[in-house]
């Protein structure tokens, strides 16, 4: 029993953290020889209670890298306090356990539980202010191509899926039928390569359309990676030193490939590439009073040297992160702002394009609301307490274009958020998940963040392109198609 449960957490922990190919049926094997051995075993309150501990615990251990920020005490708080909420909803997941014994009604134990399970991962997936909203993509295992077309419906669906499978297994070997087990996890896995084949075959056409149609329209993406200094004391430091010169590497570039004056640029900076200070706010209430346009002109115009080199890209568009702010009301915005460079040039926007964060970080961007009640006396402890919160943005679904071309700006966490259905993203060429993870060097929560963007393509079956700061920019398509983008024309990755 010890063994399998230590099984269990070892895979736990593979495919919770890492991408393995086939990942999620090594979930699988390791769920039913769990779940057969709790079947031998007398099972009760006590010992779900210590496996949803340890499951807690595997689920935080990316928090060790607050450390830096706010210290060890506030860090090991916050930790405990992860793990006990954790360990209670996981309690209630499989507390159904301790009464399904009955090897004759497998079955019917494995549709009902299949059912309860999936409604506290539902719990899990909008439970926004804890964030735990990741945790469902442990249950998916995005490497499960066979059930891709489920993700589609809703990612929700494949716990149920695994649930069942899980069961049958379970009962097939409790009627001996054991060779009958080892056919149809054959058959899982030969049609799981199958469909790999058949993702990676539909990737490539879907890059490719993507790429005629920028072709079609003369637009020409350009996606900046830069680094930040991320780390305390200088916490707030930007790297813009590097951001500005791979600006000017990317319109260099941009000019040489430029067909004629009717050449669409678009050129991405990241989420954090910018300092978070008053040089570039964005003013909602006076757009034409924001101190980053004022920023802006002058480092362009230290980049190209040369005032009327702005007139060759005057159907060009800058796409960056500012923090917005709204002064009547005294709310700040994590935003992302699609600007012309001609209203750069000129101090005056005329059109501009913005999406405010709905979805913010817990403890990083905004201070949950239970742990503003409860912990007002350790505010001198804790660094968050310094700054203002950001505020929520307005925005259900924000579409941005650049002539006939669409896409779909997130921002860091977002890229975790499934909420809208498949279909309002029909008229979508691309996602971009705008985000700053140097925070996360050497952490795990750097791949759970990279699963999350796979899940995202799989879900809405669009292009994702990863913008990020102190990471390599990504582009996912069902998998990681990184590589594919050194072979356009009119993606470009810096």
């Amino acid at each position: 029993m010890i063994l399998s449960v230590f099984l269990f957490y070892f895979c736990f922990f593979l495919t919770f953290y890492f991408d393995f190919e086939f990942n999620g049926f090594l979930f699988l094997f390791a769920s039913f020889f769990l779940v057969r051995k709790l079947f031998e075993y007398r099972v009760n309150l006590k010992s779900v209670w210590f496996f949803s501990l340890g499951l807690g615990f595997l689920c935080v251990l990316w928090m060790w890298f607050i450390v830096s920020y706010v210290g060890v005490l506030f860090t090991l708080l916050a930790v405990l306090l992860s793990i006990f909420i954790l360990s209670i909803f996981f309690t209630l997941m499989f507390l159904p356990l301790i009464w399904m014994k009955e090897k004759r009604k497998i079955l019917v134990y494995s549709l009902i539980y299949g059912v309860y399970f999936v409604l506290w991962n539902f719990v899990f997936y909008n439970f926004d202010d804890l964030g735990l909203s990741f945790l469902q993509f442990y249950f998916t295992q995005s490497s499960i191509y066979l059930f891709y077309p489920l993700f589609s419906i809703h990612p929700l669906l494949v716990n149920f899926v695994l649930v069942l499978l899980v069961f049958y297994f379970i009962y097939l070997v409790f009627d001996k039928n054991v060779n009958r087990v080892y056919w149809v996890f054959g058959i899982l896995v030969f049609s799981n390569l199958v469909a790999k084949f058949y993702y990676d075959f539909l990737s490539g056409r879907i890059l490719g359309y993507l790429n005629d149609k920028l072709n079609r329209e003369n637009i020409f993406l350009f996606f900046i990676s830069t680094d930040t200094v991320a780390q305390p004391p200088d916490y707030r430091i930007r790297n813009e030193s590097m951001t500005f010169y791979k600006l000017s590497v990317a319109l260099a570039s941009a000019y040489s490939t430029r067909r004629n004056n009717e050449s669409n640029f678009v050129f991405f900076l990241p989420e954090g590439s910018l300092s978070k200070d008053e040089r570039y706010t964005f003013n909602l209430n006076n757009p034409n009073l924001s101190y980053s346009l004022s920023n802006l002109k002058y480092n362009v115009n230290n980049l190209i040297g040369n005032r009327d080199f702005f007139s060759i890209f005057g159907n060009s568009f800058l796409f960056f992160n500012p923090t917005s702010v709204d002064y009547e009301i005294k709310k700040i915005f994590n935003s992302v702002v699609l600007l012309s460079f001609n209203d750069i040039n000129s101090l005056r926007v005329v059109d501009y394009q913005i999406y405010s964060k709905r979805f913010l970080v817990p403890f990083t961007e905004v201070t949950p609301g239970f742990f503003k009640s409860i912990s007002k006396f350790l505010s001198k402890w804790i660094v968050l307490y310094k700054y203002l919160d950001y505020s929520k943005g307005e925005d259900d679904f924000k579409e941005f274009a650049v002539k006939d071309i669409k896409f779909v700006p997130l921002i860091c966490f977002e890229s975790f958020k499934h909420i809208y259905p498949i279909s309002i993203y029909s008229d979508v060429d691309f996602i971009v998940v705008s985000s700053n993870d140097s925070w996360f060097k050497n952490n795990p929560m750097l791949f759970l963040h990279l699963k999350s963007v796979r899940v995202l393509s799989v879900v809405k079956r669009r292009p994702v392109i990863f913008l990020v700061n102190g990471y390599e920019n990504r582009i996912f398509i069902f998998k990681d198609m990184t590589q594919n983008i050194k072979n356009t024309i009119h993606i470009v990755s810096f």
